[in-house]
């Protein structure tokens, strides 16, 4: 595959630049309302001043390749949705993770989530380093010899708390763009609800609300995303369904299931639509998650044809 189609791909800023805890449904239907109101306001809102969608690395999962369902919470969902990183508030979770996606191109993770008195604290910070690019000029599209090389940093602070069956968090990042020599900095807003009924777990998050800087006389908007997603438990096996619309782009689909095979072992799967558009490629994913007492080990590979097939291998401890 080319590299170079590749790393425009993933960024598109190139060098050419109840008292009884009975919560009843309504109860978790209204709040869902009017915070799914806010948040399509402001998804519309932003596509008012649109540039072209540029950090492209902000679509791309770090730890699974699929939004599972964050049933009973998790650092691990935090990145899909700050509300994730709620886990009751009792005890201190981190994970981290190493993604091989494709060529050299490789991209770290690392989250942590204290709990506080009125809820969790979140923090995380995922690393891309797309390697040595080769430099392309008008008259060879096959480089001249040269490269540079193309660095994007996210750093993340959330807040998540709880009332009842109802969870709710929101999240600040700050983004740093290095190409060559050349840089751009930017910041986001997310904001994200879980609703636990019965058996049912749904949530809804808005990522990416923010801005960039100028690199090169050139600006970007971020990659706004709306997510819903659902999930229903049938004893140990979980199915699951996920939709997701990033501004400009087409809506992406994703279901699939979770299975315990027994209490240390799960199994997930799943399919997910999609284009040839960093983080949202179309393929099949196959993972499995392992507990050994406080630590849980996660190992997910993404089935993508011609493309590759990333690799992410993640480490979660509870204290």
């Amino acid at each position: 595959m080319n590299k170079i189609f590749l790393y425009r791909n993933l960024n598109n800023l190139s060098e050419d630049k109840s008292s009884h805890g009975v919560y009843p449904v309504y109860g978790v239907v209204r709040p869902f309302k009017v915070a799914i109101s806010l948040l399509f306001t402001l998804f519309f809102c932003q596509g008012l001043f649109a540039n072209h969608t540029g950090v492209s690395f902000l679509k791309i999962p770090p730890s699974t390749s699929l939004n599972l369902p964050p049933s009973g919470g998790g650092i691990e969902y935090f990145w899909m949705n700050p509300a994730g990183a709620m886990s009751g508030g009792e005890k201190l979770e981190a994970i981290a993770s190493y993604n091989l996606f494709f060529e050299d191109v490789k991209m770290s993770y690392a989250a942590c989530s204290i709990p506080i008195q009125a809820g969790n604290f979140a923090l995380s910070v995922t690393y891309l380093d797309s390697g040595d690019i080769f430099r392309t000029t008008d008259f060879s599209h096959t480089g001249d010899g040269s490269s540079f090389d193309a660095k994007s940093t996210e750093i993340k602070f959330g807040y998540s708390g709880k009332v009842r069956n109802f969870r709710f968090g929101f999240s600040l990042s700050n983004i740093i763009e290095e190409i060559d020599e050349e840089s751009a900095t930017g910041g986001s807003l997310a904001a994200g609800l879980l609703a636990d009924v019965g058996n049912f777990n749904l949530s809804f998050s808005l990522k990416n609300f923010g801005w960039m800087t100028e690199m090169d006389e050139k600006s970007s908007d971020l990659p706004i995303t709306l997510n819903f997603a659902a999930a229903r438990k049938f004893g140990k096996v979980t199915p699951f369904a996920s939709l997701s619309k990033v501004k400009d782009e087409d809506m992406i689909a994703e279901i699939g299931g979770i299975g315990e095979i027994f209490s240390a072992l799960e199994i997930y799967g799943g399919f997910r639509n999609g284009y040839e558009e960093a983080g949202n490629f179309a393929g099949a994913s196959l993972g499995a998650r392992v507990r050994f007492g406080s630590l849980s080990f996660l190992i997910d590979n993404f089935f993508c044809g011609d493309l590759g097939n990333p690799l992410r291998i993640s480490l979660k401890v509870n204290f």
